[in-house]
């Protein structure tokens, strides 16, 4: 074939096949044409659906932090109503005072910390509602189509302020409108229930609310037809507003001043603002946070009047106005007549330990001992805010003189923690040992120690102040037991919750040459020693003599609150206006003589007697046991079981009720019949044991101010005054009068018998 047939063939059969391969290729090209669309239909499909499996993540987490929510919402109102109930707790006594500030101090934990994670959960909850509307935007810009059953409902977040809440929500494609439903009802049905507003937009502030009091939201899209598109129900709290403190009153103390107010919204935190100059702006002046009433501004001038006032402020919102001014002016540090005689020397130098954030407890420990051990007569070491930790006792054994004492204290404002946690080795030791020279003229004051078998050992000392200390959860508060110690003072210390053996204050030992002479135990407070093997309160061991313990507060103890010894042949001691009472054994218990017995108020239940005088026969003698009240609702009052006609032993113008509840009850009780001692003037109600006079019968419990029945738990010493019209009233025995009561008054004429003047 040529090549102009080849050519001609060539087109004959491209018009015989042109038709067909044109439809093919328009085939082609439309099919192509329906898998790109095809494809991209698939691709929106799967954005959408991870979009919406995103929302759908994003609803589960926004449920369980809503449960989470509801929950802590829960324990927030719990947490309210507790901190309601601590701060109507009853203060009258310090017992109560202490107890009311813990557990108000406890609730106050429990309300911030449940306020502070439900703003955090409200705060999630939110930020998961901004992201679903979010992801619900990007749908419907992906996805405009579909009808209004279709349409994605708004999504809301709430956000509490002071009586007033935002509400914000997300937009809904086509809506003409909005509609806010709200309803503070529990369960509420909003949609027929709540309170409607219409015409809204977001973000729309909902104002007049009642602070405390939860809301519950919904918003509804109005669509085109006028169908409505609700979204899913909140729930949100509005802050209480905030108001002034009131009541704020000021106590001049030494140095300090104490200041204490009423709180008037529940969950506020507070601020003290103060100046020395009168004519100050008090809101502006400088101030110390997050303090809790009673507060104590310390390291002030003496004789230099403050003024101050008290702002609060919720977890949002401004500040409240100010409190009332209140103002004080701090005193000189006057020694009592319970401090040594160098109390009021003034240091030469200051030494001022904090606490360092860069070693550990045990590090900063171990550097106070070398502070502890480096001063010199006329230091004074101020040991910061902190807690020290130590592996081995610290060994006070360094001396100062009359004219230049050592100090060793907590500086101004702080509350340093010493702690031990070894329970069977000391934590602070005070004096030497052995042939050493005691130690001498040294103040331990305004620490806190916790754990070791004693809380503070003293070893051979004279003139050492123990002052102002927290001891607790150890095995001992004050032990002197090692060597001769005199001139001890150990005052307004607070001791509680021992183990082991368990002493408050345990003074001697019964082995020569270990006891403690002319020293004062006075205004200690000791309790709460039932958890201890032994347990008493105070403790003062054979020979030990020419000690004064004076208005101490000792209650719930294992054994005695106040046990005693003889002197032998010493000097006597001084028992004299202490309030004891709740023993699981004998409330004072007078092992020997020697002693003055003067103007205490014991009270039961006892375990066994309220005052007790069985043991040691032999070794009893020189026991004075006048105007004291004995009170017993167990029916023991005072066991003179060992009183056989020893010289100088007297029981004159004491007071003593007892229930009767067993044969075994009695007011006042001889082993045989009365041999011994003198008894006068004394008041009695509850049957006598084996028959010694001196005593008139009273009318009833009606002879004290206020003590109601005998189911009385013990509220005030006061309540044990003589009332004026009842039996006390010049019932006591001129000739056995003390010349003051237990409140340091002066008696009158006519002569009540017990603690108390009438």
């Amino acid at each position: 074939m040529n090549d102009a047939s080849t050519v001609r063939h060539s087109w004959r059969l491209l018009n015989t096949c042109a038709a067909p391969l044109f439809a093919l290729l328009v085939a082609l090209v439309c099919l192509g044409s329906d898998a790109s669309a095809l494809d991209a239909n698939d691709k929106l499909a799967a954005k959408i659906a991870k979009l919406e499996a995103k929302i759908d993540v994003a609803a589960a987490k926004q449920s369980d932090v809503e449960a989470d929510l509801a929950q802590t919402q829960s324990d927030l109102s719990a947490a309210q109503i507790a901190l309601g109930a601590a701060q109507a707790l009853p203060e009258t006594t310090p017992e109560e005072a202490k107890a009311k500030k813990k557990a108000v101090g406890s609730a106050k934990k429990a309300h911030k910390k449940a306020t502070k994670r439900v703003a955090k959960l409200s705060k999630r909850v939110g930020k998961l509602i901004v992201k679903q509307g979010k992801l619900a935007e990007k749908i419907s810009m992906l996805d405009p189509g579909g009808d209004e059953d279709e349409v994605v409902p708004p999504v809301v977040s709430a956000s509490a302020g002071v009586e007033q809440v935002i509400v914000s929500w997300s937009n809904v494609s086509d809506a003409v409108g909005y509609k806010l439903m709200s309803s503070t009802e529990d369960g509420a049905d909003l949609a027929v229930d709540g309170a409607i507003v219409d015409g809204v937009s977001s973000p729309y502030t909902h104002t007049g609310l009642v602070g405390g009091v939860p809301i519950t939201y919904a918003v509804a899209a109005v669509m085109p037809s006028g169908a409505l598109v609700a979204s899913a129900v909140v729930s949100v709290t509005p802050v209480p507003l905030v108001t002034a403190p009131e009541n704020l009153t000021a106590i001049a103390g030494i140095g300090v001043v104490t200041f204490t107010w009423d709180e008037t919204t529940v969950g506020a935190t507070h601020t003290l603002h103060w100046s020395v100059d009168a004519g100050a702006s008090l809101s502006d002046a400088p101030s110390v946070q997050d303090v809790e009433s009673p507060y104590v501004l310390a390291g002030l001038t003496p004789g230099v009047a403050v003024f101050a006032v008290v702002t609060a402020k919720g977890s949002v919102g401004p500040k409240s106005q100010p409190s009332n001014v209140a103002s004080a002016t701090p005193l000189a540090n006057e020694a009592s007549s319970y401090d040594p005689e160098w109390a009021t020397v003034t240091p030469v130098l200051d030494v001022v330990f904090n606490h360092d954030p860069g070693l550990n407890d045990k590090q900063n420990g171990n550097a106070l001992r070398t502070a502890v051990n480096g001063l010199q007569p006329g230091h004074r070491l101020l040991i910061g805010d902190g807690r020290y930790e130590f592996l081995s006792p610290l060994s006070i054994e360094v001396s100062g003189t009359l004219d230049d004492p050592i100090w060793i204290e907590a500086a101004p404002g702080a509350a340093p923690l010493l702690e031990r946690a070894d329970i069977d080795a000391g934590l602070v030791t005070v004096g030497t040992q052995g042939s050493t020279p005691a130690s001498r003229y040294v103040a331990i004051r305004g620490l806190e120690l916790v754990g070791g078998d004693v809380a503070l050992r003293v070893h051979k000392a004279t003139q050492i102040w123990i002052d102002d200390m927290h001891m607790h959860d150890t095995g001992g508060g004050v032990v002197a037991t090692t060597e001769h110690a005199d001139n001890l003072h150990i005052t307004r210390n607070h001791i509680h919750d021992t183990v082991s053996w368990g002493e408050g204050i345990k003074l001697g030992q019964t082995t020569p040459n270990r006891r403690v002479t002319e020293s004062v135990v006075a205004l200690n407070h000791i309790h709460d020693t039932t958890a201890a093997t032994q347990g008493d309160g105070i403790d003062i061991k054979w020979q030990s003599h020419s000690n004064w313990i004076v208005g101490n507060i000792i209650h719930h103890t294992k054994y005695p609150c106040i046990i005693f010894l003889g002197t032998q042949g010493n000097p006597i001691n001084v028992f004299e206006r202490n309030v004891a009472y709740h023993s699981e054994d004998n409330v004072m218990q007078a092992e020997a003589g020697d002693a003055l017995v003067l103007n205490n108020l014991l009270v039961g239940p006892a375990g066994n007697k309220v005052f007790d005088s069985s043991h040691n026969k032999s070794d009893l003698e020189n026991l004075y046991v006048v105007h004291n009240t004995l009170w017993d609702e167990g029916g023991r009052g005072a066991g003179l079981y060992a009183w056989d006609g020893q010289p100088n032993l007297v029981f004159a113008n004491n007071v003593i009720y007892v229930k009767t509840v067993s044969s075994g009850s009695f007011a006042i009780a001889y082993t045989d019949i009365y041999s011994g001692g003198t008894l006068s003037g004394n008041m009695i109600l509850g049957p006598v044991k084996n028959g010694p006079t001196g005593y008139t019968t009273g009318i009833g419990l009606t002879d004290f101010v206020n003590v109601p029945n005998w189911g009385y738990t013990y509220d005030s010493p006061l309540d044990f005054r003589p009332s004026p019209t009842g039996a006390l009233i010049g019932s006591g025995d001129h000739g056995y009068a003390v010349g003051t009561d237990i409140t340091g008054q002066a008696r009158e004429l006519p002569l009540e018998p017990g603690c108390f003047d009438g």
